[in-house]
Protein backbone atom coordinates (compact mmCIF):
# COMPACT_ATOMS: atom_id res chain seq x y z
CA UNK A 1 0.00 0.00 0.00
CA UNK A 2 2.62 2.13 1.36
CA UNK A 3 4.32 1.62 -2.24
CA UNK A 4 1.12 2.69 -4.23
CA UNK A 5 0.80 6.29 -1.83
CA UNK A 6 4.42 6.78 -3.18
CA UNK A 7 3.97 5.67 -6.82
CA UNK A 8 0.55 8.34 -6.74
CA UNK A 9 2.53 11.29 -5.27
CA UNK A 10 5.50 10.67 -7.63
CA UNK A 11 3.31 11.27 -10.43
CA UNK A 12 0.97 14.04 -8.76
CA UNK A 13 4.71 15.61 -8.20
CA UNK A 14 5.93 14.99 -11.52
CA UNK A 15 2.62 16.43 -13.39
CA UNK A 16 2.23 19.57 -11.03
CA UNK A 17 5.80 20.73 -11.68
CA UNK A 18 5.55 19.61 -15.54
CA UNK A 19 2.84 21.91 -16.10
CA UNK A 20 4.81 24.43 -14.58
CA UNK A 21 7.54 24.01 -17.01
CA UNK A 22 4.93 24.41 -19.66
CA UNK A 23 3.86 27.36 -17.91
CA UNK A 24 6.98 29.16 -18.22
CA UNK A 25 7.72 27.69 -22.08
CA UNK A 26 4.38 29.56 -22.88
CA UNK A 27 6.04 32.72 -21.43
CA UNK A 28 9.06 32.12 -23.77
CA UNK A 29 6.71 31.22 -26.69
CA UNK A 30 4.34 34.58 -26.30
CA UNK A 31 7.92 36.79 -25.58
CA UNK A 32 8.46 35.29 -28.95
CA UNK A 33 5.07 35.57 -30.90
CA UNK A 34 4.03 38.66 -29.47
CA UNK A 35 7.95 40.54 -30.51
CA UNK A 36 7.45 39.02 -34.16
CA UNK A 37 4.12 40.10 -34.07
CA UNK A 38 4.99 43.94 -33.52
CA UNK A 39 8.14 43.18 -35.34
CA UNK A 40 5.95 42.37 -38.49
CA UNK A 41 2.84 44.38 -37.97
CA UNK A 42 3.83 47.18 -41.00
CA UNK A 43 5.18 44.18 -43.35
CA UNK A 44 3.03 42.14 -45.99
CA UNK A 45 3.33 39.19 -43.41
CA UNK A 46 1.94 40.16 -40.19
CA UNK A 47 0.56 37.64 -37.57
CA UNK A 48 -3.47 38.04 -36.50
CA UNK A 49 -3.39 35.56 -33.89
CA UNK A 50 -1.17 36.37 -31.47
CA UNK A 51 -3.15 38.71 -29.23
CA UNK A 52 -5.27 35.72 -29.46
CA UNK A 53 -2.87 33.09 -28.46
CA UNK A 54 -1.22 35.60 -25.70
CA UNK A 55 -5.22 35.28 -23.96
CA UNK A 56 -4.98 31.33 -23.85
CA UNK A 57 -1.26 31.25 -22.82
CA UNK A 58 -2.10 33.31 -20.26
CA UNK A 59 -4.94 31.45 -18.79
CA UNK A 60 -2.86 28.41 -19.36
CA UNK A 61 0.10 29.55 -17.41
CA UNK A 62 -1.65 31.08 -15.25
CA UNK A 63 -3.95 27.78 -13.99
CA UNK A 64 -1.11 25.54 -14.97
CA UNK A 65 2.04 27.21 -12.73
CA UNK A 66 -0.88 27.96 -9.50
CA UNK A 67 -0.46 24.76 -7.69
CA UNK A 68 3.36 24.73 -8.08
CA UNK A 69 3.31 28.50 -6.60
CA UNK A 70 1.55 27.68 -3.84
CA UNK A 71 3.50 24.61 -3.15
CA UNK A 72 6.94 26.89 -3.22
CA UNK A 73 4.72 29.46 -1.36
CA UNK A 74 5.33 32.11 -4.15
CA UNK A 75 1.74 33.71 -3.83
CA UNK A 76 1.56 37.55 -2.84
CA UNK A 77 0.30 37.31 0.44
CA UNK A 78 -0.39 39.92 3.35
CA UNK A 79 1.03 39.29 6.75
CA UNK A 80 0.67 41.94 8.63
CA UNK A 81 -1.32 40.18 10.82
CA UNK A 82 0.87 37.36 11.25
CA UNK A 83 4.03 39.24 12.03
CA UNK A 84 2.20 40.55 15.36
CA UNK A 85 1.59 37.26 16.72
CA UNK A 86 4.87 36.36 18.53
CA UNK A 87 4.31 32.88 19.64
CA UNK A 88 5.42 30.11 16.97
CA UNK A 89 3.03 27.80 17.77
CA UNK A 90 -0.53 30.17 17.65
CA UNK A 91 1.16 31.28 14.41
CA UNK A 92 1.30 28.12 12.94
CA UNK A 93 -2.40 27.19 14.48
CA UNK A 94 -3.58 30.47 12.37
CA UNK A 95 -1.47 29.68 9.78
CA UNK A 96 -3.18 26.53 9.11
CA UNK A 97 -7.00 27.72 9.64
CA UNK A 98 -5.88 30.51 7.02
CA UNK A 99 -5.05 26.83 4.52
CA UNK A 100 -8.38 25.19 5.79
CA UNK A 101 -10.57 28.41 4.53
CA UNK A 102 -8.03 28.26 0.98
CA UNK A 103 -8.51 24.53 0.95
CA UNK A 104 -12.19 25.20 1.16
CA UNK A 105 -12.60 28.01 -1.63
CA UNK A 106 -10.59 26.22 -3.85
CA UNK A 107 -12.82 23.23 -3.13
CA UNK A 108 -15.45 24.91 -4.02
CA UNK A 109 -14.10 26.73 -7.20
CA UNK A 110 -12.96 23.48 -8.22
CA UNK A 111 -16.44 21.83 -7.96
CA UNK A 112 -17.88 24.70 -9.93
CA UNK A 113 -15.52 25.23 -12.73
CA UNK A 114 -16.12 21.42 -13.15
CA UNK A 115 -19.62 21.71 -13.18
CA UNK A 116 -19.34 25.02 -15.84
CA UNK A 117 -16.90 22.37 -18.27
CA UNK A 118 -18.94 19.68 -18.30
CA UNK A 119 -22.03 22.47 -19.07
CA UNK A 120 -20.04 23.94 -21.89
CA UNK A 121 -19.40 20.54 -23.05
CA UNK A 122 -22.88 19.29 -23.31
CA UNK A 123 -23.92 22.52 -24.50
CA UNK A 124 -21.23 22.57 -27.41
CA UNK A 125 -20.49 26.01 -26.83
CA UNK A 126 -17.23 27.32 -29.51
CA UNK A 127 -14.99 29.83 -28.26
CA UNK A 128 -15.43 32.14 -31.25
CA UNK A 129 -12.06 34.41 -32.35
CA UNK A 130 -9.59 34.34 -35.09
CA UNK A 131 -9.67 30.02 -34.63
CA UNK A 132 -13.39 28.59 -33.20
CA UNK A 133 -13.22 25.54 -31.09
CA UNK A 134 -14.86 23.67 -28.25
CA UNK A 135 -15.35 26.43 -25.86
CA UNK A 136 -15.14 23.36 -23.08
CA UNK A 137 -11.81 22.94 -23.86
CA UNK A 138 -10.30 26.42 -22.52
CA UNK A 139 -12.46 25.60 -19.29
CA UNK A 140 -10.85 22.36 -18.49
CA UNK A 141 -7.93 24.00 -18.18
CA UNK A 142 -9.22 26.09 -15.01
CA UNK A 143 -10.30 22.57 -12.50
CA UNK A 144 -6.73 21.60 -13.28
CA UNK A 145 -5.32 24.71 -11.66
CA UNK A 146 -8.15 24.67 -8.83
CA UNK A 147 -7.16 20.58 -8.29
CA UNK A 148 -3.61 21.23 -7.58
CA UNK A 149 -4.33 24.42 -5.33
CA UNK A 150 -6.71 22.12 -3.31
CA UNK A 151 -4.05 19.65 -2.90
CA UNK A 152 -1.30 21.57 -1.94
CA UNK A 153 -3.87 23.87 0.61
CA UNK A 154 -4.48 20.76 2.15
CA UNK A 155 -0.93 19.55 2.63
CA UNK A 156 -0.14 23.12 3.64
CA UNK A 157 -3.06 22.82 6.33
CA UNK A 158 -1.80 19.73 7.58
CA UNK A 159 2.20 21.03 8.11
CA UNK A 160 0.87 23.68 9.82
CA UNK A 161 -1.03 22.07 12.04
CA UNK A 162 1.42 19.63 12.46
CA UNK A 163 3.72 22.11 13.38
CA UNK A 164 1.91 23.28 16.20
CA UNK A 165 1.94 19.99 17.62
CA UNK A 166 5.49 20.01 18.14
CA UNK A 167 5.79 23.12 19.32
Amino acid sequence: MKQAISGLVHVYNFVRDGLAVISGLLVVAMVIYVTLSVVLRYTPYPIGWSLEAAEYSLIILTFFSAGWLLKNRGHTRIDILLDLIKNSRTRSIVEGILYIITTAITLFLLILSVVVTCESYLSGDLQVKVYSFPKWMLCAIIPIGFFFLFIESVKLAYYYFKEANKK
